[in-house]
């Protein structure tokens, strides 16, 4: 029976497929696979350490300009945690990663860097130990502890330097690694042998002192809400923060939210209204605020810094206070009519507001007045400096500051005006020539 060609073709094409699957497969699994685990060349770790025993380590890629055929280096994640690979032509792959790190001579087995101290621990381990193409070495372990305490109970380890940002210290390999140098500042040797192992990893600022001021008697009502940046890393300043207020807790309803404003200021005034809208503040109304804020070298974020307490605005509008006198043009000993409230005598509009719960306007009848004058003012006429609308003279001339405080049941506002007294004029009486 002949066979077609179509059927010939088909059965070529399997062949061809069935080959090529398997290669794809080998490839992968001797090639692919191991680059996979590799570190990427844009890790933030590079530089050389040094090893008496096995010579230099390269912890990137970009050390040697081999990242085109092998990309691999050392990365430190926002939390601290290493993980990726370096180099030694001695005994091969170092691994920080921690599926590599599981069963450590002594626990935590993570290789990680506290991101508020610099200080390493936790291990790494050559790879060549423990895996060959899925095949168990035996002889020595590969464990190299970043930080422990020697055998003559010398503690070791290794650290941020976060002025430099150079990993300085040593780490101790087990077996044929032996002692490992990350800085020739450990040595003394930096004048004939300059090397160290670096980092571009940025520590998290912080917020620390956070407070609050207002003033409610201001045009308009504030509150200014401040805090203190604080940063690990010498020279590090703020490049921008968030602000937010809510109405609870978990700050789902939110009355004031900034999103990220680049500025290095470390405080913000938030306005108090009678009707706010967001990004106000409401009066009777109890609030939660929190900040976080960015450095200017990663820059990176600090977690969000909640104030320990909640705050609650006024009741109310505090009050207005506001006054005129009759006459207007004040000569000494003259009695001055100072008005601050509506009565028989004062009138005119520009008198001092008061408000209810509901910051309706009412009168400031019944709140507790203060005048402040100068020394040269008598009250007169039974009044007194808390007497809502006095009547005072004046026994010297010049300019005088007039202060009036009114208190009611949120706080006092204060205004202050200056006048000034003349001299009478003389009188005049005619006399027949």
């Amino acid at each position: 029976m002949q066979v077609s060609k179509t059927l010939k073709v088909k059965v070529k094409v399997v062949i061809f497929l069935c080959f090529l699957l398997v290669f794809l497969s080998i490839f992968y699994f001797k090639f692919l696979k191991g680059k996979k685990i590799l570190a990427s060349s844009l890790d933030n770790v590079f530089g050389y350490a040094w090893s008496e025993n096995i010579g230099w380590i390269s912890f990137n890629c970009t050390n040697q300009n081999s990242c085109g055929t092998s990309n691999y280096g050392v990365n430190i994640a926002d939390n601290g945690i290493l993980s990726g690979y370096a180099w030694s032509e001695n005994i091969g792959w170092i691994s920080f990663n921690q599926t590599d790190l599981t069963g450590c001579p002594t626990p935590p087995c993570i290789a990680v860097m506290s991101t508020t101290t610099g200080k390493l621990s936790g291990w790494a381990r050559a790879v060549r130990a423990f895996q060959t193409e899925g095949q168990t070495l035996g002889g020595w372990s590969g464990w190299i502890h970043l930080a422990g305490t020697s055998t003559d109970g010398t503690p070791y380890g290794v650290y941020l330097n976060l002025t430099s940002r150079e990993l300085e210290g040593w780490a101790w390999g087990e077996d044929v690694i032996g002692w490992i140098s990350f800085n020739c500042k450990n040595q003394g040797v930096c004048n004939t042998s300059n090397y160290f192992v670096k980092t571009s990893f940025d520590l998290a600022p912080f917020v620390t002192n956070l407070s609050y001021t207002r003033d409610c008697c201001g045009l308009p009502p504030y509150y200014q809400f401040s805090w203190q940046f604080q940063d690990p890393d010498p020279g590090d300043s703020q490049s921008a923060y968030q602000l937010q207020v809510a109405k609870d807790s978990n700050f789902t309803d939110l009355q004031v939210d900034t999103n990220k404003v680049t500025s290095s200021a470390e405080s913000l005034q938030v306005i108090l209204a009678k009707k706010p809208s967001f990004g106000q503040l409401g009066y009777n109304t109890t609030y939660f605020w929190r900040v976080k804020v960015w450095d200017t070298y990663g820059p990176k974020s600090s977690a969000w810094q909640q104030a320990s307490t909640s705050f609650m605005t006024p009741l109310h509008i505090f009050p207005s206070p506001n006054f005129y006198w009759i006459p207007q043009t004040i000569t000494r000993n003259e009695v001055i009519q100072f008005c601050a409230v509506e009565d028989a005598t004062c009138t005119q509009t520009s008198l001092s507001v008061c408000y209810n719960n509901n910051n309706d306007q009412i009168s400031c009848q019944g709140k507790t007045f203060f005048w402040q004058m100068s020394s040269d003012a008598i009250f007169v006429d039974g009044t007194g400096p808390n007497t809502p609308n006095p009547r005072v003279k004046f026994s010297n001339i010049g300019s005088k500051n007039i202060s009036l405080s009114i208190t009611d049941d949120v706080g006092t506002c204060t205004t202050t005006k200056s006048i000034k007294t003349y001299l009478p004029l003389p009188k005049w009486k005619e006399i027949s020539p």
